[in-house]
């Protein structure tokens, strides 16, 4: 029965699926350059409180790698007998709207509610 929901959640893929990759954050750029630039020079990256600086790699660590935003968009379905799982790497007003959606869907189609309980968004 729920087949095809698995066909639902396909079409639902291939329409809002863009981009062929993510790009690097500029943030995350600009911390790499400066990790390579001062190792190359030989100075520390991890470096006391009082040079900020220095706390290259720390910084790196607290940074998104790629760029986020609507020119990216990945989903991932994944389904284990009636419990399902979509993921989606976009905006969280597509989360939204894909999750109305799968709501109607399952209510109109397959005679099936979602569980407010078990059903949520997160990040």
């Amino acid at each position: 029965m729920l087949h095809r929901l698995d066909g639902y959640i396909e079409k639902i893929k291939t329409k809002y699926q863009k981009g062929e990759a993510r790009k690097r954050s500029k943030e995350y750029l600009k911390a790499a350059n400066r990790a390579a630039y001062m190792k190359n020079k030989g100075l520390d990256l991890t470096g006391p409180e009082e040079y900020p600086q220095l706390r290259v790699r720390k910084l790196q660590r607290g940074l998104d790698s790629k760029a986020t935003g609507p020119v990216y968009v990945r989903i991932r379905y994944v389904r284990y007998a009636d419990d399902f799982i979509i993921g989606i790497q976009g905006p969280f007003t597509l989360a939204k709207e894909i999750k109305e959606q799968v709501g109607q869907f399952l209510q109109e189609t397959l005679k099936l509610e979602l569980s407010a309980v078990d059903t949520a968004i997160t990040k």
